[in-house]
């Protein structure tokens, strides 16, 4: 199975996903901070945070968002309300 191309709306959703996910960081907590308590890398953090990726691993997103105390749904939600 193939990587199938990533549209403009793929893009969009990416976005808003991004938008949600550093509105529920907030101030609450730094990048770097975040990054450390999910295991990721901060480059990795960022790059949800502005949409730099349209499909992302199902299991970085979910250790994010646990550490955020967050819904995953809610995320989506919102990532796919204004489409």
């Amino acid at each position: 199975m193939g990587r199938r191309e990533v549209s403009e709306s793929d893009r969009l959703r990416a976005q808003r996903f991004g938008e949600a996910l550093r509105e529920l960081r907030g101030k609450r907590v730094t990048t770097e901070a975040l990054a450390s308590r999910a295991g990721v890398s901060v480059d990795t953090v960022r790059k949800l945070e502005r949409g730099g990726t349209a499909f992302p691993a199902l299991f970085i997103v979910s250790a994010v968002v646990r550490e955020l105390e967050g819904s995953l749904d809610a995320l989506v939600e919102a990532a796919e309300e204004a489409q």
